[in-house]
């Protein structure tokens, strides 16, 4: 019976110290004390955070700005702190006095911070004293409600929550006592500034806060004078990184790429990159490069013929086959193309532009490129697809050159699969490796 109150009793304890601080909900425990600092452009621009992190800093809280103004230091110390290895979150010190300024507040550090990434929470530090009362026509004093400011509060947050920020607030006990209603806020990170005496972190606030700032005269290597300092009872990175907030989300794309459909995870990534950047293969729309979608005969002849760096003004002459239109944007690359036999048509009059790429065409194509810049692939080819008759014969010498120079790989089960068409993200590889293989038989 006694083993079975006292798990009761923990039990209890648990689920009391959850409904204290819902945080422990969904963010798990940091096994041990994490200490960290927050400064802000007064601790100088001689900060060195090499050392602070040396000295047992785990993390740096940067003011980012304040109501109507971004904090001069803020980006340098963004910069340093990552430099350093160290992980970071931010905050914004309010003026706000009323809903949509509390709004503007969100939008701005929304924009000061876009492209960033913040292991830590991004919060709203509210203790200014104009936050208490305001002077009407008459010259009186007004107090505002804690209702009030709680709603100002609620409002930040809510608007940095639409772009996937984790967001929180910083105040003292007093604030959060008796000027914030501290039970519409407890689903949010709260960081509390409550001072010692002694200066260190003699005392425990993890039941209702997840971060606690216990001086403003701590002393760390790398800062020159006092700065605050801070210890966090909650594995905020784990949690943030986890659910792709704070901008860890955008870390999924590349912020130097237009395009929603290729992630830096994907496998074609950095040949869609270099064929972006190179100006080899555009996207098919502003925000798409439509990686599944086939490539046609058109578009592989333009890649080759920018790779080749081809003027299109020398080709503006009259097509040699009925389909290719010379108003189109690969009109003058098939036709520098056909002029160094590079391609050929389908038949003497068509070339078949929309007609969707085959593997064994592209083998041949590739080799033709290669033949007019001078150039041997080396290689041996070992592969011995078990569809190699399927391999048409003027283009067997071709499959098997790309293939054992690494060109062109199978297609899984010792299948060369030479009538199947090439994706655009397949083109790309194929093009990264060209244009890599080109530059060492260059070499």
């Amino acid at each position: 019976m006694k083993k079975n109150y006292r798990i009761k009793w923990i039990l209890f304890v648990l689920a009391f110290g959850m409904l204290l601080n819902p945080l422990l909900l969904h963010c798990p425990r940091a096994y041990d004390k994490i200490y960290g600092i927050d400064i802000s452009r007064w601790q100088g621009k001689d900060v060195d955070f090499h050392k602070i992190k040396n000295d047992g800093i785990g993390f740096v809280i940067l003011r980012a700005g304040y109501t109507g103004g971004k904090d001069i230091l803020f980006e340098d110390y963004y910069k340093a702190a990552k430099e350093a290895g160290l992980s970071v979150g931010c905050y914004m010190y309010s003026y706000a006095e009323s809903t949509a300024e509390a709004v503007q507040d969100a939008k701005d550090l929304k924009q000061w911070i876009k492209g960033k990434v913040f292991e830590y929470p991004v919060y709203y530090d509210m203790e200014d004293k104009c936050l208490l009362e305001y002077e009407n026509e008459d010259g009186e004093k007004i107090a505002y409600t804690t209702e009030q400011r709680t709603n100002w509060a609620l409002a930040f947050l809510d608007e940095m929550k639409k772009d996937d920020y984790y967001a929180g607030v910083y105040a003292n006990l007093n604030w959060f006592r008796n000027y914030l209603d501290s039970s519409r806020l407890k689903q949010y990170p709260l960081w509390l500034a409550l001072w010692t005496k002694d200066g260190t972190d003699s005392g425990d606030h993890s039941d209702s806060y997840g971060m606690w700032q216990y001086t403003s005269t701590g002393k760390v290597d790398g800062i020159y004078g006092n700065v605050d300092r801070d210890v966090c009872y909650v594995d905020y990175p784990a949690y943030i990184e986890k659910n792709g907030l704070n901008g860890f989300k955008a870390l999924e794309y590349d912020p130097d790429l237009p395009f929603t459909d290729v992630k830096l995870k994907d496998w074609f990534y950095p040949s869609a990159k270099y064929t972006y950047e190179n100006k080899l293969i555009a996207g098919t729309s502003k925000t798409e490069f439509s990686p599944d979608v086939p490539v046609t005969r058109a578009m592989f002849v333009s890649i080759l013929g920018r790779m080749n760096k081809v003027d299109i003004n020398e080709y503006q002459v009259e097509s040699n086959f009925l389909d290719v239109d010379m108003e189109e944007y690969y009109g003058p690359y098939v036709m520098w193309a056909y002029e160094n036999h590079v391609v050929a048509g389908m038949s003497d009059e068509f070339f078949a532009p929309d007609e969707s790429l085959t593997r064994e065409q592209m083998c041949l194509m590739i080799s033709n490129y290669a033949a007019y810049q001078g150039i041997t692939f080396t290689g041996e080819y070992e592969n011995n697809f078990v569809d190699e008759e399927e391999i048409s014969d003027w283009a067997l010498d071709s499959v098997k050159a790309m293939s054992g120079a690494g060109i062109l790989f199978g297609t899984g089960h010792g299948k060369f699969s030479p009538m199947d068409t090439a994706t655009r993200a397949e083109c790309a590889a194929i093009v990264y490796r060209i244009e890599t293989r080109l530059a060492e038989e260059l070499s």
